[in-house]
């Protein structure tokens, strides 16, 4: 941790806070932050051009509207700018682990997560961008619609599949476990396409596949479309 980074955080919340030692990614490092024996995450985007910005605010408000719908996410309670133009975010503490070894029990819960989060994605998500954002946010919205009608004429089956927006790398180290709960983390990389597809790529070589799907659909059922749609892609799956 840079002392300027030390300064501005202790500035920020106090200059008795604790803070440990960063978790460092290519583009943003991961602080927690503990003050009065609560803790909070501060993640800071290590990439200063605009369109950085643009996509580190675009997961961060598409976090806060899954915490709001209720989906098991860190809250993000605030989003401001550190030196130099950084912007980082202030997201609640998940007192979880990672998942290392799946078992069927907790494969179903993850099933349920991801139901759970495919169908609140599916609601209307309209953010609000600071005004220099919005040519990128216009230029996005297209860049998915080309992406989705170009899919549409490759695959005549893919205009059937229900859509919304999908996490887009779901893995297993995109969850974590509490003692009675399954949280999904990281939207970096999230976009409007089928379900069906993200299902498919995600459980392809994930154990206990079968005990995701019938999770899955102890939440949301499929339509006989994204049967049609797994079972050519994974036909061992018993839909």
């Amino acid at each position: 941790m840079t002392k300027i980074t030390n300064d501005l955080l202790r500035k920020k919340y106090g200059k008795d806070i604790k803070i440990y030692p960063p978790i460092v990614k290519n583009s943003k490092d991961v602080y927690i932050l503990e003050n009065k024996s609560k803790k909070f995450v501060i993640i800071i985007n290590k990439k200063t051009s605009i369109s950085r910005q643009f996509r580190f605010l675009k997961s961060n408000y598409f976090q806060k509207f899954l915490f709001d719908e209720g989906l098991n996410v860190a809250n993000v309670e605030d989003i401001f700018e550190m030196d130099k133009k950084k912007l980082a975010a202030k997201h609640s503490f998940i007192n979880g682990t990672k998942i290392n070894i799946l078992d069927e029990k907790t494969a179903y819960k993850i099933g349920k997560t991801v139901a759970n989060f495919h169908i609140i994605s599916s609601k209307k998500f309209t953010p609000e961008y600071p005004l220099k954002y919005k040519i990128l946010s216009i230029a996005d919205k297209l860049k998915s619609n080309l992406r989705i009608y170009t899919k549409f004429l490759s695959e005549s089956n893919f205009r059937n599949l229900p859509k919304g927006i999908c996490h887009y790398d779901l893995n297993l180290t995109n969850f974590m476990q509490t003692e009675d709960k399954i949280f999904l983390i990281d939207f970096d990389r999230w976009r409007y396409w089928p379900f069906a597809c993200e299902i498919a790529r995600f459980i392809r070589n994930t154990p206990h596949k079968q005990e995701i799907i019938n999770g899955y659909q102890s939440v949301r059922p499929l339509t006989t479309a994204e049967k049609e749609y797994l079972q050519k892609e994974l036909p061992e799956l018993k839909l």
